[in-house]
């Protein structure tokens, strides 16, 4: 008897065993491989493979102007002044490739950049990548992932998760690429970086940043923590798994019951959402998830409802309505495009800029100059 006993006792963790070991084995492999992955530095060691090049907003009609534009082996400089004439002013550095890199890219997970600013804080950014979208009305060449830091003025490094970088909604909305899709970006795929000023609320003073060093970094912190926690798990599971099914069998139950009878008046569904969107509308964080859980509506059903009412998706059905009301601001009020932008919800003047051009087919400035003639 005791030495059933102490057969059933180890019965259920020898059988995991022989999950948990392969798994385990696999486990430390590729832990072992990511983690012999180098540093990938783009400046200063990769500069002969990159080209750097200064560029402004005059492209979209802006005044800034460039003081002084520094490349060294140790150091990227640029200072610059913004001024006013469009939304969100810029000035940055894009960072190129000159042909084609044979380094697996895709392996790394994390970009870091070593930099300073002085007289602000706020630094974009982006990664540029062809366009993925094959469809021939499509606008732009080149797909955008973007994120912004915020950077002191001593030398420090940021590091930045690839999956944090997101396609900014100006971009789909320009290209009509539906908000709710989610791409990332492939590394594999980048032709150019670009950093740049983010927003700063004053205008006409001298600013600058520096670089100091640009690297792609594999970082594997969370792949180890998954690893332990799936280990852990897929233990207690295939334990638990292997007693349950050598206690017990299992039988297919028919219940009868009568169903529930839901009754209700889909047109006060309807007016519900559009109200709720025509008095948050202003709320820049307006999204279907938020609607869903304040209206106890599903998600799938708010957007059938506003494609039924309105023929259009949930992202161009909120700028319809803020741009209704930022044409009632620009013609009865004195606000500035800036106030205005914030006002009806969106992030930035210079988003506002691109939604209200690609809807109305010209700037806020020139709607307001036109109906004050």
């Amino acid at each position: 008897m005791p030495n059933r006993s102490r057969k059933g006792t180890y019965k259920y963790p020898q059988k995991a065993l022989i999950i948990i070991l392969p798994t385990l084995i696999a486990g430390f492999i590729l832990n072992l491989y990511l983690s012999s992955i180098k540093d990938y530095t783009i400046f200063p060691l990769l500069s002969e493979k990159y080209e750097f090049v200064a560029y402004t907003d005059s492209s979209i009609g802006g005044n800034s102007t460039i003081i002084n534009h520094l490349l060294t082996d140790t150091v990227i400089k640029l200072e610059f002044i913004l001024k006013e004439g469009i939304p969100g002013p810029y000035i940055g550095i894009s960072i190129g490739l000159k042909h084609k890199s044979n380094c697996k890219l895709k392996l790394y997970n994390e970009l870091a950049i070593k930099m300073s600013a002085q007289r602000f804080n706020n630094v974009a950014i982006a990664l540029w990548e062809p366009n993925p979208y094959t469809d021939d009305s499509l606008i732009s060449e080149n797909i955008v992932f973007h994120q912004n830091i915020f950077v002191k003025s001593v030398a420090d490094y940021y590091h930045i998760k690839i999956d944090e970088f997101e396609v900014p909604t100006w971009w789909k909305e320009l290209n009509s690429i539906n908000n709710e899709i989610k791409v990332k970006p492939n590394l594999s795929k980048v032709t150019s970086i670009n950093i740049s000023n983010g927003y700063v609320p004053e205008k006409n003073k001298p600013i600058s940043f520096e670089i100091y060093e640009i690297k792609l970094v594999r970082n594997n912190k969370g792949l180890l923590a998954g690893t332990i926690i799936f280990l852990a798990l897929l233990s207690i599971i295939s334990v638990v798994g292997f007693y349950v099914v050598d206690k017990f069998k299992r039988e297919k139950v028919l219940i009868k019951y009568q169903p529930v009878e839901v009754k209700e008046n889909y047109h006060d569904i309807e007016d519900k959402v559009l109200d709720f969107i025509n008095n948050n509308f202003h709320d820049s964080n307006l999204s279907l998830k938020q609607i869903s859980e304040a209206l106890g509506v599903p998600e799938r059903r708010i957007t059938n409802i506003i494609y039924s009412k309105c023929n259009c998706n949930f992202r161009t059905y909120i700028n319809r309505v803020r741009m209704a009301e930022s044409k009632r601001l620009l013609s009865e009020t004195k606000l500035s495009v800036s106030e205005i932008a914030f006002a009806v919800g969106f992030n930035s003047p210079t988003h506002f800029n691109r939604v209200f051009k690609s809807i109305e087919k010209t700037s806020p400035t020139e709607y307001r100059n036109k109906i004050n003639r």
